[in-house]
């Protein structure tokens, strides 16, 4: 699903210098890349669902980061890592809700 469009989006906001998002759609490209090359995932079909488990384990990191940044008292880093994580959850699929 992303993997044809990564090339295009990186060229995008390099194009328009949107750092926060360059380096999410970066970081995807590389987790992607280690996923196909990986030695224990060569020669397994990056899937959609593959991709998604991807995107979510980048998020899941930036959460961390940023609970850590702000404890720590980085707020300016805090900030950082909220945006990039803003940036991966966009890419997710909404979790239903509750009626």
């Amino acid at each position: 699903m992303y993997r044809e469009i990564i090339d295009n989006k990186i060229l995008e906001f390099t194009k328009s210098r949107n750092e926060v998002s360059l380096g999410v759609w970066k970081d995807i490209k590389n987790e992607f890349l280690k996923f196909k090359t990986g030695k224990d995932t060569a020669g397994k079909e990056l899937t959609d669902e593959v991709e998604f488990k991807l995107i979510s384990k980048l998020a899941a990191q930036r959460r961390d980061s940023e609970m850590q940044f702000t404890e720590a008292g980085r707020v300016d880093l805090a900030l950082r890592e909220h945006a990039e994580l803003e940036v991966l959850e966009s890419l997710l699929p909404k979790e239903p809700t509750e009626a």
